[in-house]
């Protein structure tokens, strides 16, 4: 197998990086439902911050680092096996958190 061409490159760095910004948010939402109290949408009139803008831009930021890992990473003879499993993970992660923590 030669050595995959940098347009290739790049789709699997967006692939990668868009499997690993779910598999985040899946995991960002999980924690949070898990640990932390939700507050009462009606006592609560204004509020800074917003939980899932956090969310969000927490997930967006690992799906950039994911994107670079993932153009690292695909010059291996291997980049076939990993990106299918991790964006096989991310599925199953995202269903798991809009089932159990919607």
């Amino acid at each position: 197998m030669s050595a995959p061409r940098k347009t290739e490159r790049i789709l699997i760095a967006a692939a990668t990086g868009a499997a690993t910004a779910i598999f985040a948010y899946a995991v960002l939402r999980g924690v949070e439902r898990a640990f932390y109290m939700e507050p009462n949408p009606a006592l609560l009139i204004w509020s800074d911050r917003s939980a899932f803008l956090w969310r969000a831009q927490v997930a967006l930021y690992a799906g950039g680092l994911g994107a670079f890992g993932g153009y690292a990473l695909s010059g291996f003879k291997t980049r076939v096996i990993w990106l299918g499993a991790l964006i096989a993970t991310g599925t199953i992660a995202l269903v798991l958190e809009a089932v159990i923590a919607p």
